[in-house]
């Protein structure tokens, strides 16, 4: 049998072009959503909720590789399409009110309704059964950001901050203060003996040679998707250098110092 390499060629480059669909991602301040195509990123009829998207940048692409029509599409519905609220169905917790499309190997509460969701059936709704921690949402109120630009010595959430800024204006938000520089904040809060017993919010710092902490990030809990082969699976929010803005990343080295402040 003979194969056409340019036919096989067309067919490689179309696989590749939507490598990360269905796949988990990070859509900035709506919080995490799955990449799908852009068309498909919307309420289907009867359906009553919320659906947002991210779409790819210079600085930042929350699904990386894939055509330019994949976005990271969040999904939030309280109304089925079948015209049954999220509330009554059968084994979703207490006072739910609506659930989030979600790669299913993301949600660690109630899944169901796959035919309300984009993309295949890998993809449903998602009740999350925990109630989040202060730690939690203090990562989710940093993911706000995410897109700010960086600004040496910067302390605007908005408009521009540096790394230490950064954080230390997310933790005052929360009315918890801690040190303006990196190395200061290195050397408040408790210590964390390692990234396995790190908790989301907790601070990162990396180090040069002489021990100075030039650098911190803020952990922002474990992913079970891998896009960059990191180091791990540990995911930081900081605000990198120059030219770079606000983005939630994977850990890229091993943290010389682990402090909390919650």
């Amino acid at each position: 049998m003979k194969f056409s390499i340019k036919l096989i060629s067309s067919l490689l480059t179309i696989t590749s072009a939507y490598a990360y669909l269905d796949e988990a991602c990070i859509a900035g301040k709506y919080g995490y959503g799955v990449c799908e195509k852009k068309s498909d990123c919307i309420m289907k009829k009867n359906q009553i909720g919320n659906v947002n998207y991210l779409e790819a940048t210079t600085s930042y692409n929350p699904c990386p590789d894939d055509s330019k029509d994949v976005v990271c599409c969040v999904k939030e519905i309280s109304k089925l399409s079948t015209g049954e609220y999220v509330s009554n169905i059968p084994g979703v917790k207490k006072g739910a009110t609506s659930a989030v499309c979600q790669n299913a190997r993301e949600c660690s509460g109630t899944l169901f309704g796959d035919e309300e969701c984009p993309g295949s059936s890998r993809v449903l709704l998602c009740v999350q059964e925990n109630q989040k921690s202060l730690g939690q949402q203090i990562v989710d109120y940093a993911r706000l950001f995410i897109g700010t630009p960086y600004k040496s010595g910067g302390d605007d959430l908005n408009s521009g901050v540096d790394c230490s800024g950064y954080t230390q204006q997310v933790y005052k938000h929360f009315n918890i203060n801690i040190p303006r520089n990196a190395d200061a904040q290195s050397k408040s809060g408790v210590s964390v003996k390692s990234t396995n017993d790190a908790q989301p919010g907790d601070l990162f710092f990396y180090c040069d040679n002489s021990g100075y902490a030039y650098h911190v990030s803020m952990y922002a809990g474990r992913s079970q998707f891998n896009y960059y082969d990191p180091v791990g699976n540990d995911m930081v929010l900081n605000a990198p250098t120059p030219e770079t803005t606000v983005r939630e990343q994977h850990n890229w080295e091993k943290p010389c110092r682990i402090r909390r402040f919650i």
